[in-house]
């Protein structure tokens, strides 16, 4: 090797090094650089008035450009190591512990969301112990025999709720009174949307007299009767003078109200206490749906209301899978101390 060439290797050999051992300094001047560029922004930016613009610029635009291409090279160069280690390969074990510290142990990262979880009823536990008194009305007597034959056969506290103008109105009426069980009259009332109303039903527009023929009629028709409800309703039961109008008619006959809750106020309590007549609220419909599943899981519910607060009314129609319903849980709930009673004792 010539001399020369010896001492070009050599220079080449030393700038080498000296590149290496720049790289930290490079590094930790960019860095300098990027704050100082910041921090004099943050000065001039807050020597302007609050209630001015502050200028885009004060410098000629290329000179802006030059001091921007600078800043941005230095800090896509520092940034460079940091983007090295990130693209690194990471373990698939501290990928998990990652997840599951960010997710709460939920198995979600902490980006994603909780998704709302939904559960099935509780099946039917026959070890479950339950205490309090159910009170079942049963709605719509007059309209199923057939079903009204097998609540009648369950040999517990059952009210029949039977409706006026029914094809089997004064049979319904007849048969659950001679198995020893208590009748209420299903008095169809006016409700908030007027839809799928009875043809004879009781009127907020009707006069005092009118609404008294209407509830003449029904007594006639359930001489039975010990009590009375409302069928719909939501409009009738908030209306205080028709409200006073039904209790005057039940207190001159010595009978209970049971309000069926078709509407969240009611002025029937208020209207009840004026006349004295003896009154209780429908706390949980349990048969919106035809599944018998389903309905067992209402009724357990409604057990369970019972033993949270001591006693509870709830309702259920004449309608044959609600009376499977009642006749698969009946046994259960007594068994886990569940006591039946009518609704007439939970009046107040």
């Amino acid at each position: 090797m010539t001399e020369r060439k010896r001492k070009t290797a050599v220079r080449k050999s030393v700038r080498r090094t000296r590149k290496k051992k720049s790289g930290g300094g490079r590094f930790l001047f960019s860095l300098l650089f990027f704050i100082a560029a910041a921090a004099a922004a943050i000065y001039f930016t807050s020597q302007a008035p609050a209630d001015e613009e502050i200028p885009v610029a004060q410098a000629p635009r290329s000179a802006v450009e030059q001091v921007l291409d600078t800043v941005r090279e230095t800090a896509e160069e520092a940034a460079a190591p940091v983007k090295r280690i990130v693209g690194k390969d990471i373990p698939e074990t501290v990928k998990e512990k990652v997840k599951e510290e960010t997710s709460g142990g939920t198995g979600q990262t902490a980006a994603e969301p909780a998704k709302k979880r939904t559960e099935a009823a509780p099946a039917a536990s026959s070890g479950e112990r339950l205490s309090g008194r159910l009170a079942v009305v049963i709605d719509d007597g007059g309209r199923d025999l057939a079903s009204q034959r097998v609540y009648e056969s369950l040999g517990i506290p059952l009210t029949l709720a039977v409706m006026p103008n029914q094809p089997s109105t004064s049979q319904a009426a007849a048969e659950w009174a001679a198995a020893g069980l208590p009748v209420i009259i299903h008095q169809p009332m006016e409700s908030v949307s007027g839809a799928a109303a009875e043809p004879v039903f009781l009127s907020t527009e009707m006069t005092a007299d009118q609404q008294a023929a209407v509830l003449q009629d029904s007594f006639s028709q359930i001489p039975q009767a010990v009590g009375m409800n409302n069928h719909q309703g939501s409009k009738a039961t908030i209306h205080r003078t028709t409200m006073n109008n039904v209790m005057k008619a039940l207190a001159a006959r010595g009978m209970f109200f049971l309000d069926s809750a078709t509407n969240s106020t009611t002025a029937a309590d208020a209207a009840a206490s004026a006349y004295g007549v003896p009154y209780v609220r429908n706390e949980l419909f349990v048969d919106n749906s035809t599944d018998v599943e389903e309905i067992k899981a209402m009724i357990r519910k409604g057990a369970r209301m019972a033993a949270s607060g001591g006693s509870v009314v709830i309702i259920g129609h004449c309608r044959p899978h609600t009376a499977e319903a009642f006749r698969q849980i009946v046994p259960e709930l007594q068994a886990e101390g569940i006591t039946f009673v009518y609704a007439s004792s939970l009046t107040h």
